[in-house]
């Protein structure tokens, strides 16, 4: 930084292509980030996505001209360097260059008899092209008018469609789901299912904590002694038939101190007569104590259990809780718990328990099928809740938390509006990100490291007292530009939201009968593939058919119907992508059976869609100043109760009802520190005569050779103040003595 405090501005580039330093061949590059904000320039607020571009300018070395190596049809040798979907690099600095730039190339083109291959490059929002997938979960619709639930508004939220849409890409907040998960629940901003389906929720789900107190990013909390409950359906029944166990698996921080610490995880078992069966694993903090039970209650507490007292389970931090449920030959339930303490840099190794079997006839169960799977917790942060088949406990921080195994690759601000039932949508994952930015007064962008980050509106819904730069016209400042206007005041605010709270529901089904019965050989899988309305709910994995209930389906021992199979033999999965369904069908015994009809339950809105309301917000001062100057913000149905749309328009109408001075382009002598987002002061001694704080909105850079120009777009941060008008006599907007 010694550079930059005295003045130097001769910089030093590094471009790098497919992992080939190229930085001597590259005569011109230009680099703009800017978050596609629609709010009105003079708003003391911004949102929305910030896509970088990175533009080069590529000259040919060895007497051999660019053309020639980098065009579209150069040998693959040198030509594949620069191809589209490359890897492309770039880092800049006064002194030391630093990263500035990672992403991919877009384009080139190669203009033959010149020394020039002109290069277009995107960051990381390249990799959420792919069309938009979310899933639409049976109980954030069922609001008590179906099933004995009334599901949270805390079903999902926008934080926790990002984060879905963001892991589907590669792109990852926590660890991400095994190859073999059959359920992962992020619960990284709403308790949806991204593998699976959400099935029930209890207690109070709206605390959500970050930073430090969240082993990830995001994390779902509650203070009381009720604690939070989810109940899932797992995407694959897995079955207790011999060949493979289930493993189930969530990571808590437990700093604080509460009444009660603990975290419960738990499966429901179906068998051939239709009864459920209990098994779950309860790690309690406080105490130091790991619990296992298995028996035919609900309630764990009064089944058949076993306890170890373990007394490192004491020590605040953040722990992988997790357990392996495996079956003896007789149904006994085996069970065998596996906890780590993570410390970030450590060897995390994990301690695992003694297995213990269940040999009360109480505690067995006859062969049968996972039906349900859920997290219970208190006074702990919970995230990434997983269950998976697997064929032995883990043993290794390799085998357990995945020590090594994944990246890191995306930051979350906590969620602050909550999502009941997902709209309509359309386009890309960024397309929808970006939609889900601009609505919710939140930013998302690649940084230049190429981390992905995510911030809600609260980064500027408090006005700033410090700046982690200041640019001034004594050296910094190359031009300045301020502007006022009254038509980027806004002090009557409405915001529209969707009212799901009288919303009736309605079951849909999809029935299948083969007149065959389909043969399933043993061993093997057979899929059927269906299409359902693109409105409906996501259906459940089906339970083998003995009575009513949610989605069932039937298999027979001969294809004409007659006879039963062996319980417990067959794993059915149900994937939904889109408006296609596939049912796959796992045979685990060593006979054939017949695959004879399937009826999938799904959910649909009973008549009438949500109703629109407006939640509005005014600044009498403001208006008394400026007259009234409305503004209509259309959330597309993403915000859906009134206290957040009250929010938003608060938010809007505080930022709004005095409107901050435009700062235009601001031409800077170049400084690497400066990025998206960040707070700059702002002096300037010989033009405007101001001293301002204004968040970074839009950087460009650009250079031909060493020199490097930079102009920033800024928003101020700071009010003038409202207008006070001494001593002044406004004339009235009507002339005194008009004729009518």
């Amino acid at each position: 930084m010694a550079a930059l405090a005295g003045g130097q501005r001769t910089a030093a580039h590094i471009t790098r292509l497919a992992g080939r330093d190229l930085s001597a061949q590259v005569s011109a590059w230009s680099l703009d980030r800017a978050y596609a904000t629609d709010l009105p320039g003079a708003m003391r607020a911004f949102g929305g996505s910030s896509s970088a571009q990175l533009d080069l300018t590529i000259k040919g070395t060895g007497g051999v001209p660019a053309p020639a190596l980098y065009g579209p049809w150069a040998p693959h040798a040198t030509a594949d360097i620069v191809r589209p979907s490359q890897s492309v690099t770039h880092a800049w600095g006064v002194g030391s260059a630093l990263d500035t730039f990672r992403g991919t190339v877009r384009s080139r083109s190669a203009e033959s008899g010149t020394d020039e291959v002109r290069i277009s490059a995107l960051d990381g929002a390249e990799r959420l092209r792919q069309p938009a997938r979310i899933p639409r979960p049976e109980g954030g619709l069922r609001l008590g008018s179906q099933g004995p639930y009334t599901i949270s508004r805390w079903a999902a939220s926008p934080v926790w469609v990002v984060d879905h849409l963001l892991r589907n890409a590669g792109i990852h907040t926590a660890p991400p789901p095994r190859s073999t998960s059959v359920l992962y629940a992020s619960l990284h901003g709403g308790a949806a299912a991204s593998i699976g389906s959400l099935d029930s929720l209890s207690g109070n789900w709206s605390g959500w904590y970050g930073g430090q107190w969240a082993p990830f990013d995001v994390a779902v909390h509650s203070t009381s002694t009720q604690g939070v409950t989810a109940v899932y359906h797992p995407e694959t029944k897995v079955t207790t038939h011999a060949q493979s166990g289930t493993y189930l698996e969530a990571y808590v921080n437990t700093l604080g101190d509460y009444a009660a610490q603990d975290v419960t995880l738990g499966t429901v078992l179906i068998n051939p007569a239709g009864g459920l069966h209990y098994v779950h694993m309860r790690a309690d903090f406080l105490a130091g104590t790991v619990r296992v039970s298995s028996g035919p209650n609900e309630s764990a507490d009064v089944n058949g259990s076993a306890t170890w007292n373990w007394s490192p389970l004491t020590t605040k931090g953040n722990w992988h809780v997790s357990v392996y449920l495996g079956w003896d030959s007789g149904g006994a339930p085996v069970m065998t718990p596996v906890l780590t303490r993570i410390v970030p840099g450590g060897a995390n190794n994990p301690s695992v328990f003694s297995s213990y079997t269940f040999t009360a006839s109480g505690a067995k169960t006859p062969l049968s099928s996972v039906t349900r799977v859920s997290i219970a917790h208190r006074g702990v942060r919970a995230a990434a809740f997983q269950v998976s088949r697997m064929n032995a406990a883990p043993t290794t921080a390799a085998t357990t938390h995945r020590t090594g195994q994944w990246t890191k690759g995306a930051t979350l601000d906590i969620p602050a509006f909550p999502v009941r039932a997902m709209p309509s949508y359309s386009g890309s994952a960024w397309d929808v990100i970006s939609e889900l930015a601009k609505v919710t007064l939140s930013t998302a962008e690649f940084d230049h490291q190429g981390v992905f980050r995510w911030r809600n509106l609260t980064r500027w819904q408090t006005e700033p007292t410090t700046a982690q730069h200041t640019v001034t016209s004594t050296r910094e400042l190359g031009s300045l530009t301020v502007t006022e206007e009254i038509d980027s005041c806004r002090n009557a605010v409405s915001v529209a939201w969707q009212n799901w709270e009288g919303v009736r529901t309605k079951v849909q089904n999809y029935i299948e009968e083969p007149t065959t019965g389909v043969a399933l050989p043993a061993g093997t899988t057979v899929t059927r593939t269906f299409f359902i309305d693109e409105t409906w709910t996501d259906p459940v994995a089906p339970d083998i058919a003995v009575g009513g209930g949610d989605s069932r389906i039937r298999f027979t021992t001969t294809a004409t119907g007659t006879g039963s199979p062996i319980w417990g033999s067959v794993e059915v999965g149900v994937r939904r992508d889109g408006g296609i369904v596939t049912l796959s069908m796992t045979n685990r015994s060593g006979t054939t059976c017949y695959y004879r009809a399937v009826n999938l339950l799904c959910l649909a809105v009973d008549g009438e869609g949500p109703a629109t309301a407006l939640a509005t917000a005014s600044h009498a001062t403001s208006q008394a100043r400026f007259g009234v100057q409305a503004y209509e913000h259309n959330p597309g149905g993403w915000i859906q109760d009134r206290d957040s749309a009250l929010e938003l328009a608060n938010a809007l109408r505080d930022a709004g009802a005095m409107p901050i001075p435009v700062l235009g382009s601001v031409e800077v002598l170049a400084d690497q520190r400066i990025e998206l987002g960040d707070v700059v002061r702002l002096v300037d001694s010989t033009g405007a005569a101001l001293d301002t704080l204004a968040w970074v909105v839009g950087i460009r850079l650009s250079a031909e050779g060493p020199a490097v120009r930079q102009v920033l777009t800024l928003r101020g941060a700071k009010s003038p103040g409202f207008p006070t008008d001494t001593g002044l006599t406004p004339d009235p907007p009507m002339a005194p003595g008009a004729v009518l």
